[in-house]
């Protein structure tokens, strides 16, 4: 486990999704095998051994598994800083194109339309309650 953590420090705790669902099990899975070993104190059985070998053997093999990918990870991310040497940005002098604003507000075609609705509507309230 100190391993793990001292592979999550070097890659600033950040992982891909499909480890860190991995590394929530693993931690999931040494709770468990902490209730495991209590219970096996409490009543050391055969059964209980086997429950407790079992999950042990488990969250070792994961363990292994998680530490393989995050040393994976740790490598790539140490390539990645090597390979990228600082590039000074290219200066231009070809003119930008600024992009064109949109007009935002409110149109006379709109203030039209909704005039002619009003209107429209108000007609037809008059039209229908007066033949009541």
């Amino acid at each position: 486990m100190d391993k793990i953590e001292l592979l999550l420090k070097e890659l600033d705790n950040r992982v891909p999704k499909s480890v860190g669902l991995k590394l929530d099990e693993y931690y999931d899975l040494c709770d468990r095998l902490e209730v495991a070993e209590e219970e096996l104190k409490e009543n050391p059985s055969t059964e209980n051994q086997e429950k407790y070998d079992e999950a042990n053997e488990f969250v070792t093999s994961l363990n292994s598994k998680i530490v393989s990918q995050l040393t994976d990870l740790v490598k790539a991310k140490k390539e990645n800083v090597v390979e990228k040497p600082v590039e000074k940005p290219v200066e231009t002098t070809a003119p930008v194109d600024k992009p064109k604003e949109e007009k935002k507000g409110v149109s006379i075609f709109g203030i039209a339309l909704g005039v002619v609705l009003l209107v429209g509507t108000a007609g037809a309230y008059n039209y229908f309650s007066k033949n009541k």
